[in-house]
């Protein structure tokens, strides 16, 4: 996927096994490095490697088979963090969900909306589904190395 000047993306911020994507748009880039102003604000990152940079994943409904365990992103901070539901909501949407953030000791709960089905974007651009352990193993090789790492 080429990144342009003007583009809305998500960019990794923080370690690997802790951090989250935070949505932004691409301000200067060189298509190795990307400067990004973040949402909601005038702030703009330093200096982004590419590897950390991807276009935001299509919306997807949350799935009537989403239950206890399986894995999702939950919005904390301003960032898509990793997570894991403990208890989804009623299932038609209105209902708020509790969510584990990977490495945090407690639980939150959320309204849906801040909550998202977990994406891999695979080297053919093509965005995977990976909320269940059996879809994480099936899907391709993700185009980003940080991705890799994410993937259970």
């Amino acid at each position: 996927m080429r990144i342009n000047l003007g583009n809305k993306v998500e960019a990794w911020c923080g370690d690997p096994s802790m951090g989250g994507w935070r949505l932004g748009v691409v301000v200067w880039g060189n298509g190795h490095q990307y400067n990004i102003r973040w949402d909601g604000g005038d702030v703009v990152s330093g200096r982004i490697r590419r590897v950390s940079v991807r276009p935001p994943p299509p919306h997807l409904e949350i799935p009537a088979d989403l239950e206890a365990g399986d894995l999702v992103e939950a919005l904390d901070d301003r960032m898509w963090k990793l997570a894991e539901l403990v208890r989804a909501g009623d299932g038609d949407g209105e209902g708020e969900c509790t969510v584990k953030i990977v490495g945090s000791p407690s639980a939150i709960t959320v309204p849906p909306s801040m909550v998202r089905v977990r994406q891999v974007l695979t080297d053919g651009d093509i965005w995977v589904a990976t909320y269940k352990v059996s879809m994480a193993a099936a899907a391709t090789q993700p185009s980003s190395s940080l991705l890799g790492i994410l993937l259970p």
